[in-house]
């Protein structure tokens, strides 16, 4: 199926879309912050997790969230029912799933519960890689890029600060919806978004590929006339001055 079409099936089909935030990049990383949205935008879940292990400063310098910001939130155990519901027996869209699948996985195996089952995982990422089409000249198949590196690309904009959950999540689905064909996209605004890393092969593109960003140039406007001037200064300053001077001859010869 093409990046378009695929788009299109999670976007008609009601997928989910999930992003989260971890303790760390290592193989055992849990979650920290977990956000599910719909492709309509609804937010059905958005929670800080208390994960089993504190967030290292790496992590923290990406997302923000510090140990202090957790130490209060209920760990993961709360949540299971909840994001079992969500999860379990339904398509799961997510940029770069394989890691978000991956944590998901290690927050309930560490709280020792079993992760949700019959999840399709869908990825985001690989998609828009191939719809994007830059090729990657290190291995066989497309570049990947980053989140942030996408949404920058486009001309599009987080709704809150990127690397929060949330506004990833919602980021994805500006993607899917620009992948897809869509052509209203709320959170397009004017200004440069914030972005942290140019992608993950460091690679830039000069112009955007996608229409919906391109705003028409404005007609060029003629400068304003330059005021008539005789030496620096006004011709009327000058026709003052001739006639006072005019007038103090008059004066003279007439005395």
């Amino acid at each position: 199926m093409k990046p378009q079409e695929q788009a299109k099936h999670w976007i008609e089909r009601y997928s989910f879309i999930l992003d989260t935030e971890t303790t760390g990049l290592e193989d055992d990383a849990e979650a920290c912050e977990i956000s599910i949205i719909t492709t309509e935008g609804e937010v059905l879940f958005d929670e800080i997790i208390k994960p089993s292990k504190p967030i290292g400063r790496t992590a923290m310098g990406i997302h923000g969230i510090r140990n202090m910001d957790i130490k209060d939130k209920a760990g993961i155990e709360a949540h299971a029912d909840v994001l079992r519901a969500f999860l379990e027996n339904q398509t799961i869209v997510v940029y770069n799933a394989a890691y978000d699948k991956r944590i998901i996985e290690n927050t309930f195996k560490a709280a020792g519960l079993e992760p949700p089952k019959n999840v399709t995982w869908q990825c985001a990422m690989l998609a828009y890689a191939e719809w994007r089409g830059v090729r990657n000249p290190r291995r066989r198949g497309w570049r990947w890029h980053k989140l942030t590196d996408a949404m920058e690309h486009h001309g599009l904009a987080f709704s809150g600060m990127e690397h929060r959950a949330l506004p990833d999540a919602k980021a994805t689905l500006q993607l899917m919806k620009l992948m897809a064909g869509g052509s209203s996209l709320s959170c397009l605004i004017n200004e440069k978004p914030r972005v942290h890393a140019a992608g993950l092969e460091g690679e830039r593109s000069p112009e955007p590929t996608s229409a919906i960003d391109e705003t028409p140039p404005l007609p060029p406007q003629a400068p304003p006339p330059e005021q008539d001037k005789i030496l620096g200064y006004p011709k009327w300053e000058w026709a003052i001055a001739a006639i006072i001077l005019f007038g103090i001859l008059i004066f003279i010869l007439a005395g």
